[in-house]
């Protein structure tokens, strides 16, 4: 799979209803702290959540998500959901080392807990905090900063989004691109690492939602690739088929 195959356009709002409607298994995830299956259901209800957190926090159009990367080299599956959230909200996602420069203009900021004090992190207009480990309910949020995994449960399981008809993502140490949103493809695909441009973070949320992504917190080239055909093994020690309250 490269940026440039054909694929059908869709909408960031499509893209979520399309997940939401899908009751069995949408990412997979492995780390050292466990695997898990996470369904489509619960997958847009973290989509939506997030939208309506990170729109509080004045994240848009005008006000980009700066997501901190582990040195490891991988994408967390909180963090891809928070990326596809912003997305839905029309803002710019940002990837970036913890030892990057912050971005000049608004912006408010992702990170886990072992990178909450990050050089990439200072400036944020509002920095959130997340635990990696599979079922937290909480992270261990700094002073001044907020706890996302927290936060997060207190919002709508489901919010209306206007439409966004192109994502805009910048991998670490390169330039910003835009893309249209790709619609539902079928399929399993690994996001090794992260996305390197905006039509490969296109393609692994549209694998999110009309297949299965995989993705684990270990050292990547940064490229979904593809995997395989529908119907990827289970690599997950539990599926995750409703919102843990």
């Amino acid at each position: 799979m490269t940026s440039e195959d054909p694929q059908p356009v869709s909408d960031t709002t499509a893209l979520i209803a399309a997940l939401a409607r899908r009751p069995g298994p949408a990412l997979a995830y492995s780390g050292a702290d466990g695997a898990l299956e996470l369904t489509g259901r619960v997958c847009a209800n973290w989509a939506y959540k997030g939208a309506s957190l990170l729109a509080e926090a004045g994240v848009g159009p005008d006000c980009a998500l700066l997501i901190v990367v582990p040195p490891a080299g991988y994408l967390h599956w909180r963090a891809l959901l928070a990326a596809l959230s912003a997305a839905a909200l029309g803002a710019p996602v940002r990837l970036a080392r913890p030892s990057a420069e912050p971005p000049d203009g608004p912006h408010a900021a992702l990170a886990p807990e072992a990178l909450a004090e990050a050089a990439a992190t200072a400036g944020a207009d509002e920095l959130f905090v997340y635990a990696e480990a599979p079922l937290a309910l909480a992270a261990e949020a700094p002073a001044e900063t907020r706890d996302y995994n927290a936060e997060i449960r207190a919002h709508p399981d489901v919010v209306a989004l206007a439409p966004q008809g192109s994502i805009e993502f910048s991998a670490p140490d390169s330039p910003p691109t835009a893309a249209p949103v790709p619609a539902p493809a079928p399929g399993a695909v690994e996001l090794a690492g992260w996305p390197r441009d905006a039509a490969e973070a296109g393609r692994a949320f549209a694998a999110l939602a009309g297949g299965l992504l995989s993705t684990a917190d270990a050292p990547g080239t940064g490229a979904p690739a593809e995997s395989g055909p529908p119907g990827a093994p289970d690599v997950g020690h539990a599926t995750i088929g409703a919102w843990t309250k």
